[in-house]
């Protein structure tokens, strides 16, 4: 795969004119935005504007108007174990977080922040943008309608809601097939195929014409018989949010998740004004207070609930074959396992992770109370970006168990007499 550069940005626009249905033609006078925005995965400024670019675009300022939930500070040198295995090798944590490009890597365990580390010009203070981590905000949103009685069920067809749904391929398909990405539509996942729904849909998201390009997708298969996994669900799970709650999809998430997780700071939404299941962009430390959240059964760190916890459980583990892992399971496109909009890893334990490209990772832990959030600019992405992640995951995996053995080893010694 290529990512764009300057170098082949006519081809992009050659490509995407030509390739795009015809709507498209009546937005020419925004393809310089679409060129900007794919220049901004350039290798030499990557890393500056993944935490800029919701500066640069159309935006909004999500303000937190709850309370600041402070993390309690116990932080250690480096705590993941020195090596880990993958692949059946034995590599070196810290070579890993260098070579992965991270920006960022914050650790909670048992309710404390036992790490956290910056670079590539990132600090405390930088918003770094959450790719498909997102998709798991949107999640916790579906919840709280489901809580609050604005859908009566997620087996319910999203027009039943969304009444401009009807007539398009995602008539019938259920809310929790648009969760578990089973809705059985026509997308390749490809930002390096310039014909691929993706890049087609990351041009409507910037031209505000993302209502119609959701009309021109085709069913594939019957909803409900394959897992394949596609981000314009997102998209449709962000007009549910909208036409079920009656609130704009940037309130429902400022009212219902991000004025109640404790943030220490406002958070910020790409997209166009009134648009839905936008791209955040969120603080480190506030992404381990989101996890929290998954991690302690629905409650903040100030222990409220505010999340019903059957949610959370119900997002805790797949619950068909077809979502779970497995580089042989002929009823799914993925490797890792999928429910809810999360991943599930090989070996899950009360584990699972919210995962975006280019090295964004929210890994949370529930049996062993670990919570990790890594940001990352890892500029080839398009060589070997999936198996980056899944290393990444599979260090976090084995770093939780690492540390519940520490600490069970610790606690020993202070209570032997």
């Amino acid at each position: 795969m290529k990512i764009f550069t300057l170098k082949n940005l006519s081809l992009v626009v050659c490509t995407l004119l030509a390739a795009s249905t015809l709507y498209f033609f009546d937005h020419l006078k925004n393809i310089g935005l679409i060129i900007d925005y794919f220049d901004t995965y350039d290798p030499e400024h990557i890393s500056e504007n993944f935490r800029s670019m919701y500066q640069r675009y159309p935006s909004a300022r999500i303000e937190n108007n709850g309370k600041t939930i402070k993390l309690p500070n116990a932080l250690r040198d480096f705590p993941f174990p020195e090596q880990y295995e993958f692949l059946n090798e034995q590599r070196v944590s810290r070579e890993f977080v260098s070579a992965s490009h991270t920006t960022g890597l914050a650790v909670l365990h048992n309710g404390e922040l036992i790490y956290e580390f910056y670079d590539r010009g990132n600090r405390r203070d930088s918003y770094s943008i959450q790719m498909s981590v997102g998709k798991v905000y949107t999640s916790f949103l579906i919840g709280k309608l489901l809580e609050e009685g604005y859908i009566n069920s997620i087996e319910d067809s999203v027009d039943t809601y969304v009444l401009e749904l009807r007539g398009t391929a995602f008539e019938g398909v259920t809310i929790r097939q648009l969760l578990d990405m089973t809705a059985g539509i026509r997308w390749v996942e490809d930002i390096s195929d310039l014909t691929s729904e993706l890049v087609r849909s990351t041009y409507a998201s910037m031209t505000d014409t993302m209502d119609e390009f959701v009309k021109t997708i085709v069913r594939e298969r019957e909803p409900g018989t394959y897992h394949h996994y596609a981000t314009v669900n997102h998209y449709v799970l962000g007009l549910l949010i909208r036409d079920a709650s009656g609130m704009s999809y940037n309130d429902y998430f400022q009212q219902k998740m991000w004025s109640k997780i404790g943030a220490e700071s406002h958070a910020w939404l790409q997209g166009p004004p009134g648009g839905v299941a936008n791209m955040p962009y969120i603080r480190l430390r506030d992404m381990l207070r989101f996890g929290y959240v998954y991690a302690n059964s629905g409650k903040n760190m100030a222990q409220e609930q505010i999340i019903d916890p059957e949610w959370i459980a119900y997002s805790s583990a797949p619950d068909h074959p077809m979502l779970e892992p497995g580089s042989d399971n002929p009823l799914s496109s993925s490797y890792h396992g999928y429910k809810n909009q999360w991943w599930f890893p090989l070996n899950y334990d009360q584990e699972f992770a919210a995962l975006g490209i280019f090295g964004q990772i929210l890994y949370v832990n529930k049996k062993h109370n670990v919570v990790i959030a890594k940001t990352s600019s890892y500029e080839h992405e398009s060589e070997d970006g999936g198996w980056r992640r899944m290393e990444a995951v599979i260090l976090f995996q084995q770093t939780a168990r690492w540390l519940h053995e520490q600490h069970s080893l610790e606690t020993k010694i202070q209570t032997a007499p």
